[in-house]
């Protein structure tokens, strides 16, 4: 019956793909009537269940950042199970390892990566797509759709152009949230795509295939993935970080919002979510105006800059600065240029601010030819 397809549990060693033909069969003859839609919903989620813990992490992830069909679900679980990318060691046995071991194991997963490769083209040349119906590929590697999502590296911040255009204009969204019984100052971003952990958190890691890059091209070291115990309210919540060594603050993306069925409410200072609510620092707030004169500060994965020190700077969440000011100076960060997308001070005319001499050299929102003399005119005048 039923039951038969939620116990379903992938032995060690078995073949991604013989369990999910044993599931599809277990499914049909349990519920031979099921629609499409939901059979295609219910056997993915039992095929993500059934994995090992480790593998059916990363099938999570993957299957967050878009909607794959079962196909390449299976293909993409049968490559990670083939050709996990990779492994820890223990600080001991790097400590005793002599320069040619050392050297060999740099050299194995190279080879490893290219027999995998010449095995692929040898399947490929004999497997037909269920796609386009011609030999030679898979499904998931057809021209006619999109790339593989794990080889996909996952946008830090989601970008609709050459340009991250950020509609808003609030200060940094942070709360106390407590993590493994600790109280800790977490980062909120719904523009990241998946959440981030510091190395600081002790919890044990798993290997993990995915990769994230920040603005700017910078690539995010990656040291697998750790499970945490968050509090939200009364009840404690699993979830899946990326753990990394480059950011200082531990960072909550969509795919948390998401699982938790989160709404931000600025106007409450509240973060409201299934299973409780989490008060916000710092809202609702009630500053003082900003000073033009004083250096503008915002946060950064590397700890807070100052724009009058440095030009160049990465941004959490592109239009978010600390403070809340009722002069609100909204930017985009692209290609590492700071762009001045919008001026808005206090109740008088957009128009208007954008006229003053000391952004006089806007002739259009965006325009990269009038960056530089920006930014000069701008640091000059902090």
């Amino acid at each position: 019956g039923y039951e038969a397809v939620q116990d379903g549990r992938m032995e060690p060693g078995c073949d991604p793909t013989v369990f999910f033909a044993s599931l599809r069969q277990s499914l049909d003859r349990a519920l031979p009537g099921l629609d499409g839609a939901s059979r295609h919903r219910l056997i993915s989620d039992q095929f993500v269940e059934g994995v090992q813990p480790a593998l059916g992490a990363q099938l999570r992830l993957a299957r967050a950042t878009g909607q794959l069909s079962v196909e390449e679900l299976v293909h993409l679980a049968r490559e990670l199970a083939e050709a996990p990318l990779a492994t820890f060691q223990s600080q001991e046995n790097r400590r005793d390892s002599t320069v040619e071991d050392l050297k060999n194991k740099v050299d194995q997963p190279t080879e490893q990566l290219a027999a995998v490769k010449t095995e692929s083209r040898r399947h490929a040349r004999t497997s037909r797509c269920y796609k386009c119906g011609t030999p030679g590929h898979w499904r998931s590697q057809c021209p006619r759709t999109r790339p593989l999502v794990h080889n996909k590296i996952l946008e830090y911040y989601s970008f609709a152009e050459w340009a991250a255009i950020s509609s808003l204009i609030q200060t940094t969204i942070q709360a106390v949230i407590e993590i493994e019984g600790k109280r800790e100052l977490f980062l909120i971003i719904r523009g990241a795509e998946v959440s981030l952990g510091r190395r600081g958190n002790q919890a044990e890691r798993r290997p993990c295939a995915l990769a994230v890059r920040a603005v700017g091209e910078y690539r995010l070291k990656i040291d697998g993935l750790s499970m945490h115990a968050i509090r939200l309210g009364n009840k404690s919540v699993q979830h899946t970080f990326l753990t990394s060594p480059d950011i200082e603050q531990t960072i909550l993306g969509a795919d948390f919002l998401k699982s938790t069925d989160s709404v931000i409410d600025l106007k409450q200072g509240k973060l409201m979510t299934s299973y409780g609510v989490v008060k916000l620092e710092g809202y609702p707030s009630t500053a003082n105006a900003f000073d033009l004169t004083a250096p503008v500060r915002c946060p950064s994965i590397y700890g807070r800059r100052s724009i009058k020190n440095k030009r160049h700077m990465d941004f959490p969440e592109p239009g978010i600065f600390s403070g809340n000011r009722k002069l609100i100076v909204t930017v985009a960060y692209a290609f590492n240029c700071l762009i001045i997308k919008r001026v808005s001070v206090c109740r008088a005319n957009i128009g208007k601010a954008l006229t003053n001499s000391r952004y006089s050299c806007v002739k259009e929102i965006g325009d990269p030819n009038c960056i530089s003399s920006l930014l000069n005119k701008t640091t000059t005048s902090l």
